[in-house]
């Protein structure tokens, strides 16, 4: 059998092991490292060829140097436009106006219709009134004168005699 000082590890084995290990968690430390800056240059590369393609598109984008006449077109346009909108405002207002009048016009037509119905009926009860009373004059007139015929003709019908001599 064996003794027990030989299952005993010395302790330049104890150091060695733990010397393993340390190396050994210090390897895959520096792996894990090593893998997150390999992300981190792609990542940098993908950026930087990003802020290339931008460059290069901005490079390429003709902004006129001097725009100060393209900004005063513009603020005529502008002043075109106020003018045209404040005119257009002021004959809305104009119409607005005249609108707000017609109910008023509306309310005088329609007492000038009544009024004229009114003097339209006065009128045609006056008519009516004429009529009855030149047709009792026409008929009075016309009796008159069928009278006179009959008076006259028996004064002739009498007198045959003197209305030869004449």
């Amino acid at each position: 059998m064996e003794s027990p000082k030989s299952r005993r590890i010395s302790p330049g084995t104890v150091g060695s092991i733990a010397a393993m290990l340390v190396a050994a968690g210090a390897l895959v430390c520096a792996s894990l490292q090593q893998q997150k800056v390999q992300a981190l240059k792609l990542q940098v590369n993908r950026v930087q060829a990003a802020a290339q393609a931008a460059f290069n598109t901005a490079n390429n984008l003709r902004i006129p140097k001097d725009l100060s006449a393209d900004l005063a077109s513009l603020e005529a346009t502008v002043n075109k436009l106020k003018a045209a909108n404040e005119t257009r405002q002021q004959s809305l207002n104009g119409i607005n106006e005249e609108i707000k009048k017609i109910p008023a016009l509306d309310n005088r037509l329609a007492e000038q219709a009544t009024a004229l119905a009114s003097k339209q009926t006065e009128l045609d009860r006056e008519n009516k009134s004429f009529q009855a009373i030149e047709e009792k004059r026409l008929s009075t007139i016309i009796t008159v004168l069928k009278n006179q015929d009959r008076i006259l003709r028996q004064l002739v019908e009498r007198n045959p005699e003197s209305s030869k001599e004449q």
